[in-house]
């Protein structure tokens, strides 16, 4: 999958995931697609939280809230653009000031054209260029210069609260427009925040990554949990998961077992490696999982540096440690604790 624009995630990941039970033909609906989102947004805001969160954590949220535009047939870009036209909504200028103006408009302007004003620099974007997850980076970064500042001071608390309070209000303007009780344009407006919120900690988080290009690499190969595409995943089923299956653990085994042969990787370590993947085995808890995810990805880049000093790897222990990262990078090594 290219991923330059937002509409490309949207029409690659309505290709990936037809969205569709392939046993019964039934549509997973909203319900299906808000539970993911949820787990999603708890995966990122524990990873933010911990400072340790993946890309992955990213592309698995902004997914989700592509697919919940898809059900409803809005387009997550011009939504985006809608809502931040390059000022804040609120005070309409950007440097945002509404800590001076009680989100209040820092520019003369009567109340029943703000709308217009707001339309008007939406459009002069959208009719100009593509609406890329780049722009609205810059557009965002633009208008909430002091994000960063923030996050430097006080932590990642208040982009994990605000996605969270965010979520909450996709939930209650997705059944008002289920219910027909409101205009979809209202969930559109909140999964623009969603978006502005996630995109916001990315920039600050992997400002030196491209997200466009990380998350064309994160779908190359379809699937990222099957590697099929179109997904052949059963519903909830293995793109939901965020810890290993038993059979991908004892993948796992087989594959740090290999590089520690290829490595000369000690008696102790091996030994302890064994303990842990037994424990996880007989056990399977979240914490013994993690743990075992933990020691995998010690232990391989461990190896490796041995090797490097040595100047001794084959090809296949770099593709046996390729696959080691590969099945770490989907399901992280972060995670317990409160």
């Amino acid at each position: 999958m290219d991923v330059v624009t937002f509409d490309d995630l949207q029409s690659g990941l309505r290709a990936l995931y037809p969205n569709v039970d392939r046993t019964t033909g039934e549509p997973y609906g909203f319900d299906y697609l808000f539970g993911y989102t949820t787990n999603s947004t708890g995966v990122l805001t524990r990873g933010l939280w911990q400072r340790n969160s993946k890309p992955q954590d990213f592309f698995r949220l902004v997914s989700w809230l592509v697919s919940i535009a898809n059900e409803f047939d809005i387009n997550l870009g011009q939504a985006v653009i809608r809502k931040y036209p390059g000022v804040c909504p609120y005070c309409l200028v950007a440097p945002c000031r509404c800590s001076e103006t009680n989100k209040r408009p820092a520019i003369d302007i009567p109340t029943h054209k703000i709308g217009e004003e707001l339309e008007a620099r939406a459009l002069a974007f959208t009719n100009t260029q593509k609406v890329t997850f780049e722009l609205c980076q810059k557009l965002l970064r633009n208008i909430y210069p002091n994000n960063r500042s923030t996050w430097q001071d006080a932590g990642p608390w208040k982009v994990c609260a605000k996605l969270q309070e965010e979520l909450s209000e996709v939930h209650e303007a997705a059944t008002d427009a289920i219910t027909k009780k409101k205009s979809k344009d209202l969930l559109a407006e909140e999964l623009a925040d969603c978006i502005a919120w996630a995109t916001g900690a990315w920039t600050i988080v992997h400002k030196d990554i491209v997200f466009s290009h990380e998350i064309s690499s994160y779908y190359k190969g379809g699937c990222p949990a099957c590697g099929k595409g179109p997904c052949k995943c059963e519903k909830y089923g293995a793109r939901s998961k965020s810890l290993p299956s038993i059979e991908t653990l004892g993948q796992l085994k087989e594959y740090i077992f290999a590089l520690a042969e290829e490595v000369n990787l000690s008696e102790e370590d091996r030994e302890s490696l064994l303990a842990s993947f037994k424990q996880a085995e007989d056990v399977p808890t979240e914490s013994a999982t993690r743990r075992v995810l933990q020691q995998v990805d010690d232990l391989s880049e461990k190896a490796l540096s041995q090797a490097d000093k040595a100047e001794k790897i084959t090809k296949k222990g770099l593709n046996t440690a390729n696959a080691i990262r590969s099945i770490i990078d989907i399901f992280g090594q972060g995670g317990g604790g409160a």
